[in-house]
């Protein structure tokens, strides 16, 4: 037996696989900009990667004269070893910059909750935040781990937070932040 498939059938079969078509390029499409967009990060990081790679090393080396000074230790008593502690805070999302106007887009580098004399140094926390809720986090343990989780501009601001004389402006923050409960 031979069907005869109506005219309408095979009109809706068209227009089904015809949509099916546009969403898939439309999918495609997307992604060959995501991909471009990171791709254009990668070399920007390779083009920038001896000044990324003094800029991170400045990073650890100024973690590691923060946890030796007295007050560090003091910091932690008060905020407690569950807390991260923030570090630097700029406006990036997404990898990227944060368009000017933007208000609820931040990324931050932390200190890892940690104890005073804990073995080792406090690893960093590199979190994306959009409307006050953690959106991305990567744990970063070495220099490289940083030039590769964070955009090289927030990296270069970074460094020069730290060598600047705000380099304490955010843990001062968290100190009010705990006094005040």
């Amino acid at each position: 037996m031979k069907l005869d498939v109506p005219e309408t059938v095979r009109s809706m079969l068209e227009k089904a696989d015809s949509a099916e078509s546009r969403k898939h390029r439309a999918e495609r499409a997307g992604q060959d900009a995501e991909n471009a967009r990171l791709r254009a990060i990668a070399e920007l990081r390779l083009a920038r990667r001896d000044e990324l790679w003094q800029a991170a090393t400045s990073v650890f080396a100024w973690r590691e004269a923060f946890v030796a000074t007295d007050e560090s230790g003091r910091i932690w008593r008060h905020l407690g070893n569950k807390t991260r502690l923030m570090l630097y805070v700029d406006k990036f999302w997404r990898g990227e910059p944060a368009p000017p106007n933007d208000r609820t887009c931040s990324a931050v580098l932390a200190f890892e909750a940690w104890s005073p004399g804990a073995f080792g140094l406090p690893p960093l926390w590199y979190e994306e935040r959009h409307k006050g809720r953690t959106s991305f986090e990567q744990r970063i343990i070495s220099p490289q781990d940083l030039i590769d989780a964070v955009h090289p501009d927030f990296l270069a601001h970074a460094a020069a937070h730290f060598a600047g004389p705000d380099a304490w402006k955010w843990i001062l923050l968290d100190l009010e932040r705990h006094t005040k409960r």
